[in-house]
């Protein structure tokens, strides 16, 4: 009964059982024990009963020994054996078990383990693991790899890179946690990428991480991607990091890179104990590396996707396992013989390292370093690994910086580089020779062989001001060379950035402005000698203008004694040109003085507390009958509330205020002149506008305006006589009162000067606001204008009824108004051929500045620029009508009484309108009966009074009586 449980239990296992006694015979065998047997041994027999020693052939002899063994030791024995098993190398693995009976080992129980399968797949594992463990310890980026258990993070992987990026071993490191290596701020990075991770099951990937390792703060770039596993195909992760500093340095540290790597490939022996899947995701996503290996018949063996990739863009190839690799060297051209070359030197042991170029489809030149290093097994070559790194941008870096450094070398300036710290990356030949410093020598160097203390601080504080305002900044400074002599450099200083964007260093580029120093010097100089001399000139004019004007004083004075001594006319005629001449000559002679007082710092400036509204009145009033005489809009303005009482030199004033409304009065002949005045309370500055409605100034003319013995050099200003000094005075006395002039004005537009003076107020008191216009009233004449209907505005209309002036417009000849055809009426056009038959109306031209005539036609013609504002076409047009009905009231002069000499001398007066030619005149008009003496006496004041323009306005009214006379 128990034998036949121990044969059907025997039975049921499939390994070899046997039970076998002390004298080694087999007592019982299962049915694989027997199939063991009988292959081995050859024949086909009963085996039971036999000796072990007669049954196993000399292979399998340690089976009897180890038997032996059992049952002299009485304790399990384990052995392995290799045996010829079904025509192939087995591996089993031997278990003997003594049994006890009473103490003693009586039999012992036999089983061997087929492990041949397992074997083979481990050695194969082995072999799998010892080329990836080799080729990850060789790899020049740094390779680790974590375990994620609910919260708790555990570093399984720690390449010898890693090591170099962050000084700890993989001995420390393993087991911790990312908080042992890393910052904060880089683990929270990678625990948000392991939940994108857990989301997408894609990888996530750092561009460029700054994190600090044992070489300081430097970039990284990280990819971070799961590897799958049977139980949980997301808890596990794989880290590949880059230092991507070193790779954008010259040319020097890419080639220290690369030795490192050699060094790494050719040294590093370490032994990595992680699965085929982990490899291979290591593989995949080496990020910008191509990594492969080949067999002895240079087939691919294994290959990266990143390679993968390449070959399909490049040469349009699916590349798999097994496929030979000259199929992508025959698509490489003679580059193809010299790689196949490195490879067969691999496959005998030898690695090497080259820098290679490859021309894409599309001509482009790739450039790559590629490293070719035998694969052992066992010592024994099996293949070749290669790796493939893209070396294209290092490679037009540096091209670049080879250009840049070719332009800077040559280059007729200074070029300068430093970092941060001021310490000299690079220096052109310029910097170099201005300092006389040996070629070659300053690189390397701190700035303060070139700039002494004083002169290092401006270009620090220079440079701070950079990080504020990243724009370029440009200082002055003086040096010394190395021989001690002075020169003077005009520098321009920016910030350039690092391959993070950051600021890595300061660029200067300089240019040595001694010579124009020296030049500025002998300039400054030369004024100052010119600035003295002005001023020695102008001391002189305003001496000699006191000694000129003492004898014309005297002149003046004896000649207004005689004036009451003389009883024929003639002679008293002379004797008034001789007052009149000689006031004129006072006034230039005044207004030359005033200039050279300024010119030469003697013009005082003395201001008192004037009160405001008083002051300008008396301005007024000195104004007012000229301005009523021609017929103009004269008024003084504030809209709103002035100090009651200014501080100022009511004389400097006065001369200005002067200057400008006399300048207004002269070249207006219609329209108005008005004075607006404002007060600034809160920056205390007084603001005052002479505006009128006369000729204008064109832009052109503007610029000098406010020069000495300027005047406008146009027909229509022929006859404002003049020295040429009073805007100069004036922009000289308001700058002397530490204000400042601006002009507004255009041709046939009027013309606006607009002073801004600072001004202190003697109290809080304000006055009411002004307006010293004179109120119209009801004897005052209503006027009506015709209009184009073109030409016509409400707002227009609006403003002339304020001034007595009614706008009707029309559009045929049938809706003028009979009733209002009189001479005191006007019509406004732009057609004035239409309503040529309406002849008793004053027809007033609307124009383009373009197309208006640089004089009138005729006396009686009038126009008007169709741009000007509204409010001055009001004022022109009253002011046009106002002296046309004046005209029409003036009784006709008694010209027939006229001798012949007399009308001679009337006409060569009205001709040439020179004093003299009309004071010779003045006796035969004065015989033209009542209307002549009136014209005699007034053309006598104009003159006496030096009144240029009311001078004129006579003149042209006797050239108009004389016209009509002779028709």
């Amino acid at each position: 009964m128990e034998k036949e449980f121990y044969q059907k239990l025997l039975n049921c296992l499939h390994d070899q059982v046997a039970v076998v006694d002390r004298d080694l015979m087999i007592i019982y065998q299962n049915q694989a024990f027997e199939s063991f047997l009988s292959l081995n041994i050859q024949d086909s027999f009963d085996i039971r009963s036999e000796s072990i020693n007669s049954l196993f052939p000399e292979s399998v002899r340690g089976i009897v020994d180890a038997v032996n063994s059992c049952f002299q030791e009485g304790a399990v024995i384990k052995r392995r054996l290799v045996v010829d098993y079904k025509s192939r190398e087995s591996f089993f693995k031997l278990i003997i078990i003594p049994d006890y009976h009473k103490q003693d080992v009586n039999e012992c129980i036999l089983i061997l383990y087929n492990e041949t399968d397992v074997e083979l797949k481990q050695r194969e594992l082995n072999q799998q693991v010892n080329f990836f463990s080799k080729l990850i310890t060789r790899l020049p980026i740094g390779i680790y790899m974590f375990d994620l258990h609910d919260q708790d993070v555990q570093l399984t992987l720690w390449n010898p890179r890693m090591t170099s990026f962050f000084g700890f071993s993989e001995k420390d490191i393993l087991g911790k946690s990312l908080e042992s290596v890393f910052d904060m701020e880089t683990v929270k990075r990678h625990r948000k990428a392991v939940h994108q991770i857990q989301q997408t099951r894609l990888y996530y990937d750092f561009p460029g991480e700054y994190i600090k390792s044992v070489t300081g703060m430097r970039y990284y770039h990280t990819i971070l991607a799961p590897i799958a596993q049977e139980v949980d195909s997301s808890h596990s992760f794989l880290g590949i990091m880059e230092d991507v500093t070193d790779k954008i340095q010259q040319d020097v540290k890419l080639k220290r890179y690369q030795k490192k790597l050699m060094n790494a490939l050719k040294n590093t022996s370490k032994q990595l104990d992680d699965t085929t899947a982990e490899i291979s995701s290591i593989l995949d996503n080496s990020f910008g590396i191509s990594i492969f290996s080949l067999d002895m018949d240079l087939c691919y063996r294994v290959f990266n996707s990143h390679h993968k990739f390449q070959i399909e863009t490049q040469f349009g190839l699916t590349i798999e396992s097994g496929m030979p690799y000259k199929l992508i060297l025959d698509h490489q051209n003679d580059k193809g013989q010299e790689i196949l070359g490195f490879l067969k030197m691999a496959l005998e042991g030898i690695s090497t390292s080259q820098e290679l170029h490859h021309r894409l489809p599309d001509g482009q030149l790739t450039y790559f370093d590629a490293i070719f290093s035998p694969l052992y097994s066992q010592d024994v070559v099996i293949g070749v690994t290669v790796v493939y790194i893209d070396t294209t941008k290092h490679r037009r870096a540096e091209k670049e910086a080879e250009t840049f450094k070719t332009v800077a070398d040559n280059a007729e300036y200074g070029v300068m580089l430093t970092d941060l710290q001021l310490n000299v990356r690079y220096a052109n030949a310029y910097w170099e020779n201005l300092f006389n410093i040996p070629i070659g020598e300053l690189p390397g160097q701190k700035s303060d062989v070139l700039f002494p203390e004083k002169q290092l601080s401006v270009v620090k504080e220079t440079i701070a001001s950079l990080h504020k305002n990243r724009r370029s900044q440009q200082i002055e400074l003086d040096l010394v060379n190395r021989n001690q002599d002075p020169f003077t450099i005009l520098m321009n200083c920016v910030l350039y950035d690092d391959i993070a964007g950051e600021p890595g260093g300061v660029a200067f580029t300089c240019l040595d402005i001694t010579p124009m120093k020296q030049a500025e010097e002998s300039l400054i100089l030369a004024r100052d000698n010119a600035e003295r001399a002005s001023i020695m000139k102008s001391t002189f004019v305003a001496n000699m203008s006191h000694e000129i004007r003492t004898p014309l004083n005297a002149v003046l004075g004896f000649a207004g004694l005689m004036k009451g001594r003389l009883e024929e006319p003639d002679m008293k005629n002379y004797l008034e040109s001789i007052l009149s001449s000689g006031e004129i000559l006072k006034g230039l002679i005044n207004d030359v003085l005033d200039f050279s007082k300024i010119e030469a710092g003697k013009m005082s400036y003395n201001p008192v507390p004037i009160e405001t509204v008083s002051f300008f009145g008396e301005v007024y009033t000195l104004f007012h009958l000229q301005a009523q005489d021609k017929k103009l809009i004269f008024d003084f303005v504030s809209y709103e509330p002035l100090p009651e009482i200014l501080i100022f030199d009511p004389l400097r004033m006065r001369q200005i205020l002067i200057n400008l409304i006399g300048n207004a009065l002269k070249f207006t002949k219609w329209g108005y002149i008005k004075l607006f005045i404002h007060y600034e309370f809160n920056k205390k500055y007084l603001q005052f506008t002479v505006a009128d409605t006369g000729l204008g100034i064109p832009p052109e003319d503007q610029k000098s305006v406010f020069d000495l013995f300027e005047q406008q050099d146009k027909q229509e200003a022929r006859n404002f006589e003049g020295t040429g000094l009073g805007l100069a005075i004036t922009n000289k006395l308001i700058t002397l009162m530490h204000g400042k002039i601006l002009l507004k004005s255009d041709r046939w537009m009027g013309s606006s000067f607009t002073a801004r003076i600072p001004m202190e107020m003697a109290d809080s008191k304000r006055t009411e606001k002004i307006s010293l216009q004179e109120k119209w009233t009801s004897s005052d004449p209503i006027f009506v204008c015709y209009i184009d209907e073109s030409l016509f505005s409400k707002k227009l209309n609006d403003l002339g009824l304020k001034l007595r002036l009614q706008f009707i417009p029309v559009d045929e000849l049938k809706d003028l108004n009979e009733k209002f055809m009189i001479s005191k009426n006007c019509l406004l056009t732009k057609e004035p051929q239409k309503y040529s038959e309406y002849s008793k109306l004053i027809v007033i031209k609307s124009l383009s500045k373009k197309n208006i005539p640089n004089q009138n036609i005729s006396n009686r013609e009038f126009f008007i620029c169709e741009d000007l504002e509204p409010i001055k076409k009001v004022a022109v047009i009253r002011s046009i009508l106002l002296r046309e009905m004046n005209q029409d009231k003036r009784s006709d002069l008694s010209l027939e009484n006229l001798s012949s000499m007399g009308l001679t001398l009337l006409k060569k007066a009205l001709d040439t309108k020179d004093f003299t030619d009309i004071t010779e005149a003045l006796p035969a008009l004065r015989q033209c009966g009542e209307e002549g003496k009136i014209y005699t006496d007034a053309l006598q004041d104009a003159i006496s009074s030096f009144n240029i323009s009311k001078l004129n306005e006579m003149l042209e009214d006797l050239q108009i009586k004389l016209n009509n006379r002779n028709e």
